[in-house]
């Protein structure tokens, strides 16, 4: 079953409130995944009526941001929201209170709420493009045994590493050039400089594709700095 949350702005700051969810009216969101078969897909919308319960977080957040007042409120109102699938984020939107609900018989309240956001593709945030259109001028260096030593202190406290650690040449078998006529490794019995391959961090890469995504991510900043 996936974990699914609801955070909302409040009431006059950046701050988003985690609000409860009703486990017999959760939020469905199967319909609204886009499908990574195709990534040129465009982006969908996505709106979906459901309910709160009236816990101290709902009840405090409603009464302050939609001037919830027993079963008055202000239908006019809107808050920036996102939704996180399993601890991820999933799509963005903004919530509207539709009706407030009292159950005389059972003594309590539920709020009515309207999600309205959009899901957006992987390829329409790339806008088309391809790894060949990115920029990666800032990691311009020299190819020297003083860089390509330095690379390898990457992930480590050392102060020696080649942009950060951003950059690795690993010391990789890759082949030979062979003599012909022998049928034998042409080998100088030494290490060249054009043997080494220069290798990315993979965090570097999606950083250049989704950087202001990225900076806010601190999934993609750890769990993706030692993968190349």
């Amino acid at each position: 079953m996936q974990y699914i949350q609801l955070f909302s702005r409040d009431q006059g700051t950046n701050e988003y409130v985690q609000l409860d969810l009703l486990p017999t009216d959760p939020i469905k969101v199967s319909d609204a995944v886009v499908s990574l078969e195709d990534p040129t897909v465009t982006p969908s919308s996505f709106s979906q009526t459901f309910r709160l319960p009236n816990s101290s977080v709902n009840a405090r957040y409603f009464k302050a941001v939609f001037n919830v007042n027993s079963e008055d409120y202000d239908p006019t109102l809107k808050a920036e929201s996102y939704i996180n699938i399993d601890g991820l984020y999933f799509m963005s939107g903004s919530i509207r209170l539709a009706n407030v609900i009292t159950d005389t018989i059972n003594n309590k309240i539920e709020y009515e709420i309207q999600f309205l956001g959009s899901t957006r593709t992987f390829g329409g945030a790339i806008e088309g493009k391809y790894l060949a259109n990115l920029n990666f001028s800032s990691y311009s260096h020299t190819v020297s045994y003083i860089n390509i030593r330095n690379s390898w202190n990457a992930g480590t406290n050392s102060p020696n590493q080649l942009f950060d650690g951003d950059i690795l040449y690993p010391l990789c078998e890759w082949g030979y050039d062979y003599n012909p006529s022998t049928n034998t490794p042409i080998y100088s019995g030494f290490l060249l400089i054009q043997r080494f391959i220069l290798f990315y961090y993979q965090s570097g890469v999606l950083c250049q594709i989704f950087f202001k995504h990225f900076q806010e991510n601190q999934f993609l900043d750890t769990k993706l700095r030692c993968i190349h």
